[in-house]
């Protein structure tokens, strides 16, 4: 039971992890809709690692295309088009600074994703804008742990680095989208050229409108010109093209095909599992022959015998669900605590116990459960019980024994009960041999 309950576990938390990144709805509004557009060399043709694995070859776009992108001003494919980028700052306080990780982005970004503040307001097309002063978005994280969750905190500046940033919002809790991102601020002011900026590079996202399609939406991108990549090694430049991509592709990526080697090593485990436990029933339905045989002689239908088996591997199949789940339940959480899976994917999508992986369990249970019971039963009915309760026939020392004539009446009876006599008739019996002295009948 140990050994099937540890199957299970396992293979519960392979389907956690798979569910999480590639089966399981994204955590933002409209998630279905939502793509990942990418650059990538002309020389990768559709079909190739450019068509269906843009988000591993490149996930990010020169910012240069990003305006070009913006520039287009409207797509009959694309309703929406955002950008953002993450980076590090070191936040000033009273005490020694503390490095915090946030995010670049457009103003749009909040409202794509479904997401609104709950202190304040978010970015604006105004704070995206040369000249503007310098704002900041904040995470619940952020206000709450570093700035003493202050309520008044709407106005004051705060120094990230070496600049004085306007607090105009705080994000509600859990939202942090990617990195664990803990502040925000506005793309332009910090990315645009004539700033000089370290980060010359965008993630964008885009959503579908209403009933377009991926390969529509690459066909109307392909008009669209990028940046020019400059060769690293012939110092010639190279043309691009914009490609397209589910953004779940971005997240599937993170863990690459782990999930998927972890998965097949766990299904090997569970086949290895089920193996054990079908030559443990195997073993236990020959011992229990006599049992059925003796049952079947009473009057037991066959039908009862079965549904007894069924219970009987159902309830130890019940059992090791059960355990496995705890197991499984702990070993998504160690997963969740390790923060090298976590950092690329946005809350929501987290490993967790949750009702699909029970349901999972419990259908993986049954289908467990229904094929050991029924090699039970074709084990069982497949046996020839009246030899069975021949072949248990006391030997040739009880024969003789005081107590075997009270007890050839009722054995007799019970081998005849539906028209199978199993009696043990004298020519079948041994030659006669006197019995020893401790089991010879008393005179008188």
């Amino acid at each position: 039971m140990v050994s099937l309950a540890l199957a299970i576990g396992a293979a519960a938390a392979a389907f956690g992890v798979l569910d999480a990144v590639r089966f399981r709805a994204l955590p933002f509004k409209d998630g279905d809709r939502l793509v990942l557009l990418s650059e990538l060399p002309v020389s990768d043709a559709p079909g190739s690692p450019g068509a269906s694995g843009e988000c591993r070859a490149a996930c990010e776009v020169s910012y240069e295309t990003y305006a070009n992108l913006l520039a287009a001003e409207h797509f009959n494919t694309l309703d929406a088009i955002a950008a953002f980028t993450t980076g590090g700052k070191a936040l000033r306080t009273d005490a020694e600074p503390i490095l915090v990780f946030g995010g670049v982005v457009s103003p749009n970004l909040f409202g794509l994703l479904g997401a609104a503040p709950i202190l304040g307001r978010a970015l604006s097309a105004d704070d995206n804008r040369l000249g503007a002063p310098p704002v900041v978005v904040l995470s619940h994280e952020l206000w709450s742990e570093h700035l003493g969750q202050d309520p008044a905190i709407l106005g004051k500046p705060v120094k990230l680095s070496d600049t004085w940033y306007t607090v105009i919002g705080v994000m509600p809790p859990g939202f942090n989208h990617e990195v664990r991102s803990q502040f925000w601020l506005p793309v332009v002011p910090v990315l645009d050229p004539s700033t000089k900026p370290s980060i010359r590079s965008v993630t964008v996202i885009g959503r579908l409108a209403p009933g377009a399609t991926l390969a529509q939406a690459r066909a109307e991108l392909a008009t669209i010109e990028p940046a020019r990549l400059q060769s690293a090694t012939q110092g010639a430049s190279v043309p691009m093209r914009v490609a397209v991509a589910s953004l779940r592709d971005r997240y599937a990526a993170s863990t690459g095909a782990h999930d998927l080697i972890f998965a097949a090593v766990v299904a090997c485990v569970l086949l290895i599992a089920c193996a054990n436990l079908a030559n443990l029933a195997l073993v236990r339905t020959l011992h229990q022959q006599r049992e059925f045989a003796v049952r079947s002689a009473l009057g037991a239908l066959p039908g009862r015998l079965m549904q007894g088996l069924f219970v009987q591997y159902g309830l130890v199949v019940a059992v090791a669900t059960v355990l496995g789940l705890v197991f499984a339940g702990w070993f998504l959480g160690v997963l969740r605590s390790l923060e090298v899976l976590q950092s690329l994917r946005p809350s929501g999508m987290e490993y967790r116990l949750d009702g699909r992986v029970i349901v999972f369990a419990a259908a993986l249970a049954a289908a467990i459960g229904a094929v050991l019971s029924l090699v039970a039963v074709r084990i069982a009915a497949r046996a020839d019980l009246q030899r069975v309760l021949r072949d248990a026939a006391p030997p040739w020392w009880v024969l003789g024994s005081p107590w075997w004539g009270s007890t050839a009446c009722s054995r007799t009876a019970l081998g005849g009960v539906r028209g199978r006599s199993v009696s043990v008739a004298p020519s079948e019996r041994p030659a006669a041999r006197s019995p020893p002295w401790y089991l010879a009948r008393r005179p008188g």
